[in-house]
């Protein structure tokens, strides 16, 4: 019978695991609390004799960024201009992080950065259509780990003002719908 013991190179030391059969393919698990570079070694011992260290497998721990914020900026704007959104996030092992915008009209950005994790990062768009638009962002770190998307703002273009006394001639069109038809498609 053998037993196993890891390393796991965050100073942790696993207690003997076992014991198994000579042969047989054993495998352990352990939660890192922080990213970073590990080298990992196992040994192994029976009743008799206790091995010594294996070589050091070495990997990275890496964690993605956190959610962004939900983006910031216009709420009702105009078909045709471009509007600035903003956002920022964090990095758990405070990389670089780069961020990609989904602006609702079937556009995406490509990866805009690096920007220092907590620093507010912007992006520009311009919506061609009228429309209800759900605008939302995601991060990403330097080795690809990418965060959940943003909660979305949603965004109307173009924005819709009611007029005083908009309400006067609605009812009048309600009351007599066949009246005056070109200055009802007009008002809209």
């Amino acid at each position: 019978s053998l037993y196993d013991q890891w390393e796991w190179g965050d100073g942790s030391v696993s207690d003997w695991f076992g014991p198994f059969v000579s042969g047989m393919v054993v495998s352990a698990s352990h939660i890192w609390s922080n990213g970073g570079d590990f080298l990992i070694k196992v040994r192994a011992k029976d009743i008799y004799l206790e091995g010594s260290w294996s070589e050091s497998l070495h990997i990275y721990m890496d964690y993605p960024p956190q959610k962004p914020q939900r983006p910031s900026g216009t709420i009702n704007g105009g078909v045709g201009n471009e509007y600035t959104y903003t956002t920022t996030t964090t990095d758990p092992d405070s990389e670089a992080v780069y961020f990609m915008w989904s602006w609702g009209d079937g556009n995406v950005s490509g990866w805009y950065g690096p920007s220092s994790p907590g620093v507010i990062a912007s992006a520009s768009h311009v919506w061609t259509e009228k429309g209800t638009y759900e605008i939302k962002v995601k991060a990403k770190d330097n080795y690809g780990f990418e965060s959940d998307w943003s909660e979305p703002l949603s965004s109307k273009m173009p924005f819709s003002y009611q007029y005083p006394g908009l309400h006067f001639f609605e009812k009048l069109f309600e009351r007599f719908p066949y009246m005056f038809p070109l200055l009802r498609h007009l008002l809209g």
